[in-house]
């Protein structure tokens, strides 16, 4: 072969190639960023519209169904739900992968925009954007002082560390938690108001008549001009105490007559802290392509230096970081892959008996690994848990060729040859082998590569990783290391004491495997028998195992989400805040917690409250003998269940999930919003009842308690009053509303009008609103109201533009595949005709990956097919080889299923590598085989003679591709709950498939031969017989080679 022989003849030129692949993959290795998951664009249009004082059902019909009826007509959505709730509507628009996101988020803003006059002029402008996965806090910082209060803590926080904190490199946004900031707030007093025949209108029309600043021109001379500014704003909160609203009876009414103003916060709805002190927090959202660990590095320094300079009693405290996981898990990965080659090389020595040789085929490992990193970095891939998990799964295959070109030399050298005809010979021998092995690895990795569905995003860069390692693994064995075998490699020198006892224990293991392999030729049957058990068994095991997405983790951080009952009040929700955090405070392995309130992007929810909490870190834990996250998590969640009136959710930090989205989410669709209710009710009922499934909850919210003012229009019409009017004095005296601007040390503040909270506790206080008419005369406005109590829906959600209630719940000890089992079943046994249902969340995403994946499979094995076909000029010989892959399956999802694991997307990922490297075994075996029946060897023989030869090379891939993923499958720090399936899945598989197909390959080779003579006989009687190429290959050479006794091993 020309790479093998150029290499030896130019040993200089080999050197100088694999040394650029070095140089260029240290580069690219230095550069690369470091993520938790590759990035990925996510086909999803947020579109969020906030309509002041709006009730969910005018949300629903003048703005939701009106832009969502336009958005469904664009090209390639998939799913579009959407949240009408009080003040607001969320529309979110899911396209399918293949639509390019980009041109998607602009159709939408087109469509929307064609539509903007038909929307209420109320509204403010729709907000439409690309959903992020980054966009969500890396860290969160809280800001503490024991002494200030939050709106000076809140001043200090945005006007100085925000600032100084945007600077920094890789950050994209700065969020505030808790944001309390500055407003002037007018409190008014009904009665004061009436007794001085004054309406709100008066208020607000004297307010920006009065506080106004006007450039007003200017003055221009020969040789200079004046810019002229009339200042007419109040330069104090107090001045504002002195305003005069109206005269009566020829003397001024100023505001203090009629009201108060005072300093305070733009709004009471929401409010934070850290550890149980008061706090703000700064949510830090790194850019979309900027490095995790890097940003929060950043960070962390300028913390450092901020913090000697900071006003005496301020703390500065890191609250959350997701960096620690993300840095731990990526550090895990990489100790995976050392240890992972650590172990292939033992396993090389041990097996070789020659340091010299195992040398050569370790450095294969270093060199194939940075060759990686140079292309993935020119692919602009990041250096993640997905891809650094293909590379551990790459260590024992990469090693794979390099172990078979040493040994074949090394048996070459053994007979008497020189190194370099040695090296030479015993390359070319097995130069087809190894590319054919490496081939059929491709053809698996490239679907995996390609899968379709959002995990396939994830994994694509998986794929292409393995693909490219393994590529330049077969590059390297075929350059390097035959230069190197014949550089170091020498003549057969006296044995030591391991190499003897090497080739001793080696010859006795095939000699003993010969004989087995003897008995199984004679028992056919029984050995076919085996390999139909072993696939009946299986598929049991399959059937035993539990699925889910993704194994639960401990990521050292827990999302609470707490929720009392509609219509409760800040100070309500505080109360019961507060006996969660005195749990969290006795909880040993809590290091930090952050809880707020109002801290929705959206619809600020004050009956909602959320918490980060932080664990200690896990080695941490491990070392004192404190729980993992699951167990503190299924703890917290049997205390804070015990709290009276209040809803607790306990949830994981997701990379790819945000909110608090859970696990199992199932839709029901209905019109009738009363069905709806009745059918969520029955559902969550038993689902309750359901061992494992836990927080059941449902996004239908229909029991807020809502005062309805119908508007008796006649007698408004009558009496002259404006409906505006009246609508605008309830929303601004029992709502707020921001009439006018304070500046201050040249930052702009609301000036906020309400009434005060004694004037809007219950709803007769409306009595207490007067309006203008159009003769000027003040007129009650319960005059033309007509008041109802009822109860209403919070927000109502709609699916595909149906209404929709979602359930959703956490699962304990539970597979997600066997919950959504049991939900479908409640499902058929509650819901009516009239109901349909969908998957939503983890739950679609895991049906779609696990259907994605089956035909990643199914394309794998035809690809293989196709390739060994191609390579064997022969369409029989590729059965034989992939009978190895039901003979792999047994161990894999037995390994599972005795390790206590569940069959998920990274187990079946394992699966899929599987059907690669169970594979290369059977193709050195028939690969072999064949060339001894080309020599003239008859079929039998042939088959016992190269199995045998083929013993060892097959026994040292094996184990060594075990050991590669030794790391995973045993992995304990951070992420490995994740990458453990692969590695469990892969290394029992290739236990199972090597043993097997040993003595089972062997003997389907002369089942399927003896098939192919008789079919050759039918058509040679139908005088139908082509000529075939191996029939060729026998007649080359009548007589069988002579077989001698391999000699030791070679290697010095």
């Amino acid at each position: 072969m020309f790479l093998p022989e150029v290499s030896i003849r130019r040993p200089v030129l080999a050197a100088v190639m694999t040394t650029v692949l070095i140089v260029f993959g240290i580069i690219g290795l230095m550069r690369l960023p470091v993520r938790e998951l590759p990035d990925v664009d996510w086909p999803i249009v947020n579109i969020n519209v906030t309509y002041p004082g709006a009730s969910p059902e005018i949300v629903e019909t003048e703005v939701t169904d009106k832009i969502e009826e336009v958005v469904n007509t664009v090209e390639g959505i998939k799913t579009l739900r959407s949240v009408s709730a009080e003040g607001g509507a969320s529309i979110t628009a899911e396209f399918e992968l293949e639509r390019d996101i980009d041109v998607a988020a602009q159709d939408v803003r087109d469509k929307v925009s064609a539509i903007r006059r038909d929307l209420p002029d109320e509204i403010d402008e729709p907000r439409i954007q690309k959903f992020d996965i980054d966009a969500q806090a890396i860290m969160w910082i809280a800001v503490t002082h024991p002494e200030k209060s939050r709106i000076e803590i809140n001043d200090f926080t945005e006007n100085v560390l925000k600032d100084r904190l945007e600077k920094l490199k890789g950050i994209g946004e700065i969020t505030i938690g808790g944001q309390t900031r500055f407003a002037v707030r007018l409190w008014l007093d009904a009665e004061r108001l009436a007794a001085y025949d004054i309406t709100i209108n008066d208020v607000a029309r004297a307010l920006r008549s009065e506080n106004v600043e006007i450039p007003s021109g200017r003055i221009e001379g020969q040789l200079r001009e004046y810019v002229i500014k009339t200042e007419g704003q109040f330069k104090s909160v107090g001045a504002f105490n002195d305003l005069i609203v109206a005269y009566r009876g020829g003397a001024p009414v100023r505001l203090r007559d009629v009201g108060e103003a005072t300093p305070g916060p733009e709004s009471y709805r929401a409010l934070a802290r850290f550890n149980g002190i008061p706090s703000i927090g700064l949510g830090i959202v790194k850019q979309s392509q900027a490095n995790t660990v890097a940003v929060a590095d950043a960070v962390k320094a300028e913390l450092d230096k901020l913090r000697p300079d900071l006003p005496p009693g301020y703390e500065v405290t890191v609250a959350f970081d997701a960096s620690e996981y993300v840095r731990e898990s990526v550090d895990q990965a990489k100790e995976s892959l050392i240890q992972g080659a650590i172990l292939a090389s033992l396993v090389v020595f041990v097996f070789l008996g020659s340091v010299r040789g195992s040398i050569i085929v370790a450095i294969a490992i270093p060199t194939s690994i940075l060759a990686a990193f140079g292309v993935m970095y020119f692919l602009d891939f990041t250096l993640n848990n997905l891809t650094l998990l293909g590379l551990v799964i790459a260590v024992g295959v990469i090693v794979d060729d390099a172990i078979v070109v040493v040994e074949n030399t090394s048996r070459h050298i053994s007979l008497g040859k020189g190194p370099v005809q040695a090296s030479l010979t015993g390359t070319n021998e097995v130069a087809f082998a190894a590319i054919a092995t490496t081939l059929a690895l491709d053809a698996v990795f490239i679907p995996v590569a390609f899968v379709t569905g959002l995990i396939g995003r994830f994994f694509f860069e998986f794929g292409l990783t393995v693909f490219i390692s393994v590529s330049f693994s077969t590059f390297i064995a075929l350059s390097l290391t035959p230069m190197l075998n014949s550089q170091f490699f020498s003549a057969r020198k006296e044995e030591g004491f391991l190499l003897k006892t090497v080739d001793s224990w080696e010859r006795r293991m095939r000699e003993g495997y010969r004989s087995a392999l003897r008995v199984c030729l004679r028992h056919r049957a029984l050995m076919v028998a085996v390999g139909l058990a072993s696939v009946i068994i299986s598929v049991f095991f399959f059937l035993s195992l539990g699925t889910e997405m993704t194994p639960p983790e401990d990521r050292g951080s827990i999302i609470i989400f707490m929720k009392g009952p509609q219509g409760a009040t800040v100070q309500y929700t505080d109360k019961y805040l507060r006996e969660v955090e005195a749990i969290l405070q006795e909880t040993p392995e809590v290091r930090t917690f952050f809880t707020a309130i109002g801290m929705s992007r959206t619809v600020s929810k004050v009956n909602e409250a959320m918490s980060f909490v932080r664990l200690h870190p896990l080695r941490e834990r491990q070392a004192k003998g404190q729980r993992r996250q699951q167990e503190v998590m299924a703890d917290l969640r049997s205390k804070l269940n015990q709290i009276p009136g209040f809803l607790v959710f306990l949830t994981e930090p997701s990379p790819i999930q945000q909110g608090r989205n859970k696990p199992v989410q199932f839709v029901l669709l209905n019109p009738d919003i009363d069905a709806l209710r009745e059918g969520a009710e029955n559902m969550m009922a038993d689902m309750n009842q359901v061992p494992g499934l836990v927080d059941v909850d449902s996004d239908l919210e229909i029991n807020k308690p809502k005062l309805r003012v119908e508007v008796d229009r006649n007698r408004a019409a009558d009496m002259g009053i404006s409906i505006a009017d009246a609508a605008q004095a309830m929303r601004v005296l029992l709502g707020g509303d921001d009439i006018t601007d304070f500046k201050e040390g040249g930052e702009s503040y609301e000036v906020v009008v309400q009434f005060k909270a004694a004037d809007r506790e219950v709803p007769k206080h409306i009595d207490d609103i007067y309006v203008r008419n159009v003769k000027g005369e003040l007129i009650r406005l319960s005059s033309i109201l007509n008041f109802e109590e009822t109860v209403g829906p919070a927000e109502i959600n709609r699916f595909n533009r149906q209404r929709s209630v979602t359930l959703t719940a956490n699962t304990e000890n539970l597979p997600l595949g066997e919950a959504l089992e049991k939900i479908n079943a409640i499902s058929e046994r509650r819901l009516t005709g009239e109901f349909s249902t969908a998957l939503a969340g983890t739950s679609e995403t895991m049906m779609e990956s696990f259907t994605a994946l089956l035909m990643a499979l199914l394309l794998s094995v035809v690809f293989t097919y196709l390739v060994l076909a191609a390579q064997f000029n022969s369409f029989v010989h590729p059965f034989t080889i992939l009978l190895a892959l039901p003979l792999a399956f047994i161990g894999s999802f037995g390994a599972l299923l005795l390790a206590g694991m569940t069959f998920n997307i990274f187990s079946f990922i394992g699966i899929i590598v599987l059907v690669g490297i169970a594979t290369k075994n059977s193709i050195l075996l028939v690969e072999f085989i064949n060339q001894r029946r080309r020599q003239g060897m008859p079929r039998r023989e042939a088959v016992i003679e190269a199995s045998g030869i083929r013993l060892r090379p097959i026994l040292m891939t094996a184990i060594s591709t075990i050991g590669g993923v030794l790391p995973i499958a045993l992995g304990l720090g951070a992420g490995a709950e994740s990458r453990r399936p692969m590695g469990v899945a892969t290394a029992g598989g290739l236990i199972s498939s090597t043993l097997l197909t040993l003595f089972i390959v062997p003997v389907a080779y002369s089942l399927i031969d003896d098939f192919g003579q008789r079919f050759v006989k039918l058509l040679e009687k139908l005088h139908l017989k082509p000529v075939h190429a191996s029939e060729e290959d026998e007649r080359l050479r009548p007589g069988p080679e002579p077989a001698s006794p391999r000699p030791p091993s070679a290697v010095g």
